[in-house]
């Protein structure tokens, strides 16, 4: 191991330690710190300085009575509908459906394999090539009117038609455009949904028949909806009571906030196989547009915290080590061994960060029991 890198290391966290305690004895509050070693002598002296961006907490509105506003405005009764449970269980038999070769034209309800080229001015629209694109004719995702001009195609049949780019369309500058299509039918097949009788329903699992299915369905569904609704409820909550705190954020921590939130994007594109630069340039927008566009987000994240922490602090919410241990050892369970956990994970980091998770998830269930909600 690198003895520099072990040396860096421990001086970081002895530096972390140092500030934890400072802030602890002054009851202030940090939004950002960073570690700056200025002068190191092994075995005999270190120092470092240490930048904060300190926060000088405003008054706190009174979040109790802003949750139990909140919530006597926003606390819905979950319901689910016929249609809903209808659509659900269609959704069961048509992911056991049966296929054959069609011998006629495409129809609604066939499954259509094609391939199809976009063109705008004679010219081929970079990365619209499709091969092999399946889809059911009458529930494809491609742009309006292009499922009724592939209608009555059959397999080997080419065909050229124009339409309109949608307002949504993946290229900014192509939107309201008209747009050329060239297909090709590979292949036709027509589809065969299973009966909805009392077999179907066994089929699935549920052995009173059709009418318990529907229950069932439509058990399942509330459930997913109430869950669903619990989770948007308390997002929502946190909105609420970020944006009633007024206070001044440092233009510093911002910063750091919006880089965090530009990583995290560039992160999920990469997990996508998107090209960073190709997908600015097809949504019409710069990296600087986008990071100032990430301001608001990022003051009501920091906003967010620095809410949820004085809570915290007032209420004196605070997981048991237990819980804490717990989790930790939760996450630490994906990786094969020792080593490879020493070497990806920093253990105090870990312990901390998950502190402060489990912490902030009791004070957002203390917030929700404040706003009532009964869903």
């Amino acid at each position: 191991i690198d003895a520099r890198i072990v040396q860096e290391k421990t001086l970081e966290l002895v530096a972390e330690e140092m500030l934890g305690k400072f802030i602890a004895e002054r009851n202030i509050n940090v939004i950002s710190s960073h570690f700056h070693l200025k002068k190191y002598v092994p075995l005999q002296m270190a120092e470092f300085e240490i930048v904060m961006d300190i926060f000088s907490m405003p008054e706190i509105p009174d979040y109790l009575s802003l949750a139990k506003e909140f919530g006597a405005k926003n606390t819905k009764e979950a319901a689910v509908t016929d249609k809903e449970v209808e659509d659900s269980i269609d959704y069961v038999r048509k992911s056991r459906a049966t296929y054959a070769t069609a011998e006629g034209g495409a129809k609604k309800g066939d499954l259509v394999d094609i391939d199809y080229v976009l063109s705008i001015a004679g010219q081929e629209i970079e990365d619209s090539t499709q091969k092999n694109y399946q889809c059911i004719l009458g529930e494809e995702r491609l742009m309006e009117g292009v499922g009724k001009e592939i209608e009555g195609m059959k397999a080997g049949e080419k065909k050229q038609f124009t339409t309109k780019a949608p307002k949504d369309f993946w290229r900014a500058d192509l939107k309201g455009k008209p747009i050329a299509f060239f297909v090709t039918m590979n292949s036709v097949f027509e589809r065969t949904l299973p009966v909805l009788d009392d077999t179907f329903a066994k089929s699935v699992g549920v052995s009173g028949g059709v009418a318990d299915l529907h229950t069932s369905v439509r058990e399942g569904l509330l459930e997913e909806k109430k869950t669903t609704m619990r989770e948007q409820f308390a997002l929502d909550l946190l909105t609420y009571l970020a944006d009633a705190l007024k206070a001044e954020i440092p233009q510093s921590a911002l910063d750091e906030e919006v880089e965090k939130l530009f990583e995290e994007l560039e992160h999920n594109l990469t997990e996508k196989g998107i090209v960073k630069e190709k997908y600015f340039t097809q949504i019409g927008k710069t990296e600087e547009t986008i990071k100032k566009e990430m301001i608001s987000h990022a003051e009501r994240n920091i906003k967010t915290q620095l809410f949820l922490a004085e809570i915290a602090k007032r209420e004196k919410i605070r997981p048991t080590d237990e819980s804490v241990k717990e989790r930790v050892n939760e996450f630490l369970r994906q990786y094969r061994s020792t080593k490879e956990v020493e070497k990806a994970i920093d253990p105090e980091r870990l312990y901390r960060y998950t502190e402060i998770t489990l912490r902030n998830q009791q004070v957002v269930e203390f917030l929700t029991l404040a706003a009532q909600v009964h869903a």
